[in-house]
C-alpha cells in the first residue's frame, strides 16, 4: 500500500473474493505464506494473479495452481527504467499483462515454459557475475602503475569494444587470433594474473555452476564449467 501510493488497504484476504485480476508483491521469504493464506481464504477458480518480481516461476506454485487461479509471473528487466518486462504462466494472464503495458508503451517478453531460471542466470551473468573479471582488470592495470581514474577508463573501453564485437559477430568473436595470443602468453607466466581472495571466490562460485548447453553432447548430459586457477 505505502509503497505503491495507491489502492485500498484491507483486513481480510476474502476482500478479494470479488477480484478478476490479483496482483501479488511481497518479499520472497513471505510469498509462501502469503499464496497459502489467499488460497484458504478465497476462491481462486479462474482467477488471474500475478506474481512480482519473484524468482520462482509460475510452475512452481502448486497452492496457487490446486486452486484452479490462472498465474503468471511478470519481473522487470534491471536498469531498463521499467520499460522492459519478462513473464511466464498462463497465456491468457500474458496476453492481459501484454495489453496492460502497451497501454504505457511499455514492452512485454515472454519467456519459455520452464526457462524463467536461465533468465535469472542472464541477468545475475550480465549484471553482476563479470564484476569480479572488471575489478580485477582494474586492479592488473593498477598494479602497473595506472592511476584509479585511467584502469576504469581502459577498462571501460575494452570490455565496451568486446561487447561491440559479440553484437557484430556473435560467438565468433571469441575466435579472435590477437586474443588467444594474448592468452597463449599470460599462460606461459605463472602468476601472471592478479586476482584477490574475493574476486576468485566470487568467480570460483558462479564457474561451478552447472552450464545449460543449447545443444547437448551425445551424453544428453549439461557439462559443469571448470575453474582454471592461474598463478
Amino acid at each position: 500500500m505505502n509503497g505503491l501510493r495507491a489502492g485500498t488497504a484491507v483486513a481480510d484476504y476474502r476482500a478479494f473474493e470479488d477480484c478478476d485480476f490479483i496482483w501479488i508483491a511481497t518479499p520472497e521469504d513471505k510469498l509462501a505464506g502469503t499464496i497459502d493464506e489467499l488460497a484458504r481464504r478465497v476462491s481462486l477458480e479462474q482467477k488471474m494473479i500475478v506474481l512480482c518480481d519473484v524468482m520462482k516461476d509460475s510452475l512452481r506454485l502448486r497452492a496457487l495452481r490446486i486452486a484452479g487461479a490462472r498465474v503468471a509471473s511478470l519481473n522487470c528487466l534491471p536498469e531498463c527504467d521499467e520499460r522492459i518486462f519478462a513473464a511466464e504462466g498462463n497465456p491468457a494472464v500474458l496476453c492481459e499483462l501484454r495489453r496492460l503495458l502497451r497501454m504505457d508503451g511499455r514492452k512485454l517478453i515472454e519467456l519459455r515454459p520452464g526457462s524463467k531460471r536461465l533468465y535469472l542466470s542472464g541477468v545475475y551473468l550480465g549484471m553482476y557475475a563479470l564484476l569480479p573479471l572488471i575489478s580485477a582488470a582494474v586492479e592488473n592495470f593498477r598494479a602497473t602503475g595506472f592511476s584509479r581514474i585511467e584502469a576504469v577508463s581502459a577498462v571501460h573501453t575494452l570490455g565496451t569494444h568486446a561487447l561491440r564485437a559479440y553484437v557484430r559477430a556473435g560467438d565468433r568473436a571469441f575466435k579472435n587470433t590477437a586474443a588467444d595470443s594474448l592468452r597463449a602468453a599470460i599462460l606461459a607466466q605463472p602468476g601472471s594474473v592478479l586476482l584477490s581472495r574475493r574476486q576468485r571466490q566470487a568467480l570460483s562460485e558462479w564457474c561451478r555452476l552447472t552450464i545449460h548447453l543449447p545443444r547437448p553432447p551425445a551424453s544428453g548430459r549439461t557439462a559443469p564449467l571448470r575453474v582454471r586457477s592461474l598463478g
